[in-house]
């Protein structure tokens, strides 16, 4: 008689490795070391070698990213998928948090899909970038269906018609059988019909722009870390040395190890980190506890004013106070060196009005320069409130059929016109301009007359530095600032210790200073 051990243990094992496999690892003390180890290597493949945090895949362990940012390599092509489609990675850019993909089922001569699935995106990870549209390529279309020639030829199971078209918008198929979206550059689709493979134009690929903060990141490199994620938990680690993990956005002093080149630079950060605390009872001196200039009051970390020492802000929000001809004393901060006037500041919600100076005293943009922002330090507040404008200069009187837009008269560029919404580049102008505007209730159309006034009532962005401290630091009569050496928002306090992480302790606070705030009014 055989013994039904062996299949019941082969059971046994079956079941234990399914269900394991059902839950994510997450980290142990015995395994950090090894992910700290892991999670230093760049994601490489074909010409990409850059994919670090928070992308994962081949030799970085799925602990090095997020899940949703997976990278794979397919025949020496990176690889990577977005809601059930699958895209070429033809560039990383972590800089500006930019990732420009095309689909891998379209090609330049290839636009027939085994399987019609539309172009979406996962909006808690990704954005499109500004300059793209949706066009929609259908089917299976009846001969004639709308009156351009047949652009594309494909087979679609279950009907004789084989003629494809593309039409602007995210559309359905209409009288065709099936239909696709996806993006292209908005200055591309006025030559579409002129290019004999619509193909050629898909190829290019689109960008988008992954949303999440890399902030922490960057911290935790800074201080000689891994950046990680803690499945379990489902939120960004940092990873130390050591093999610990820092509980925070970066390594601990004690956590990181120094060897052969790293030890000039620690005894710099060492030096550096005397100097700051030595000198600490100034860093409560020189900070004033808050901004006035004009309408903008009482405005305090993360902006310093520009004469302030650099520890009193965190870097990047410089406020300046200028006097304007036209309307007194106003407040200006520069984003990718563009001067902005600051029209508004609300602290709690961390929101700052902003337009652009050039058209603060112009009735359009005089700098033929894009509006960006740093993504590092903001993000457009509420981005389904705006749309963007186009101006174009020094076009030819026939371009696009529209009228010059006279308020801006010819601005040194010849005539400019205005694209009521979109994100279109000069094609056959001199220039381009790209500003967001607030929407209108009508559908996003404008009264071209009151254009400049629009303009100037700016935009809302929202600043992403986390000053949360700050609250309990001022109750305790302290004065938040920003430390170079820790790369964090510190506590400053009147007397030892005079640099707390969070508040200022009973010894560190001065009794006589309470209740004396000192306003800076420029």
């Amino acid at each position: 008689m055989k013994s039904r051990f062996p299949f019941l243990l082969h059971n046994s094992l079956y079941f234990i490795l399914i269900f394991f496999s059902q839950f994510p690892f997450v980290f142990t003390d015995d395994n950090r070391t090894e992910w700290f180890t892991n999670c230093t290597n760049l994601f490489s493949c074909g010409g990409i070698n850059t994919g670090d945090f928070p992308f994962w895949g081949g030799n970085r362990p799925r602990e090095c990213g997020h899940p949703g940012m997976k990278l794979d390599c397919d025949n020496d092509t990176p690889v990577i998928e977005i809601m059930s489609v699958k895209y070429r990675v033809l560039e990383i850019n972590p800089d500006s948090q930019i990732l420009r993909i095309i689909r891998q089922d379209f090609g330049p001569t290839d636009l027939c899909p085994d399987k019609f699935i539309n172009t979406t995106l996962d909006y808690n990870i990704f954005e499109y970038s500004p300059g793209y549209l949706n066009v929609t390529v259908q089917y299976g279309c009846p001969l004639l269906y709308i009156q351009i020639p047949s652009m594309l030829t494909c087979t679609v199971n279950g009907t004789t018609y084989q003629n494809g078209y593309v039409v602007p918008g995210a559309q359905g198929p209409g009288s065709c059988q099936a239909s696709v979206f996806f993006p292209i550059r908005s200055t591309s689709f006025g030559v579409m019909q002129e290019m004999p493979n619509i193909g050629q134009l898909i190829d290019r690929g689109f960008e988008l722009r992954w949303k999440l903060d890399g902030t922490g990141c960057k911290e935790c490199k800074n201080s000689r870390g891994s950046c990680g994620y803690d499945l379990k938990s489902g939120q960004f680690t940092c990873l130390c040395p050591s093999g610990e993990s820092s509980g925070s956005s970066e390594c601990s002093r004690s956590n990181v190890s120094i060897s052969g080149g790293d030890q000039y630079r620690s005894e710099s950060l060492s030096t550096l980190n005397s100097d700051f605390v030595s000198s600490s009872p100034e860093l409560y001196q020189k900070c004033p506890n808050s901004f006035s200039c004009g309408d903008i009051t009482e405005i305090g970390y993360p902006f310093r004013v520009k004469d302030d020492p650099e520890y009193c802000g965190y870097p990047g929000l410089e406020l300046r106070c200028y006097q304007s001809k036209n309307d007194g004393p106003v407040t200006r901060i520069e984003i990718n060196n563009m001067a902005y006037r600051v029209l508004d500041i609300n602290p709690q919600s961390q929101i700052m009005r902003i337009a652009r100076e050039d058209v603060m005293e112009a009735n359009c943009p005089t700098e033929l320069v894009n509006t960006t922002l740093d993504y590092a330090l903001f993000d457009y507040a509420t981005p389904a409130n705006y749309t963007n404008l186009t101006f174009l200069y020094g076009c030819p009187m026939s371009n696009l059929g529209l009228n010059p837009f006279t308020p801006c008269g010819n601005n040194g560029a010849g005539s400019v016109y205005v694209l009521p919404a979109g994100t279109v580049g000069p094609a056959r102008c001199n220039s381009s301009v790209i500003y967001p505007v607030a929407q209108t209730g009508d559908g996003g159309s404008f009264n071209y007359t009151g254009l400049d006034q629009i303009l100037r009532r700016g935009f809302d962005v929202r600043w992403k530095v986390d000053s949360r401290i700050c609250g309990e630091c001022s109750a305790s009569n302290g004065k938040c600032g920003y430390n170079f050496v820790t790369n964090q928002t510190n506590c400053y306090c009147p007397n030892p210790p005079n640099v707390e992480a969070v508040a200022c302790s009973v010894s560190s606070t001065s009794p006589s200073s309470r209740g004396n705030p000192t306003i800076l009014t420029l």
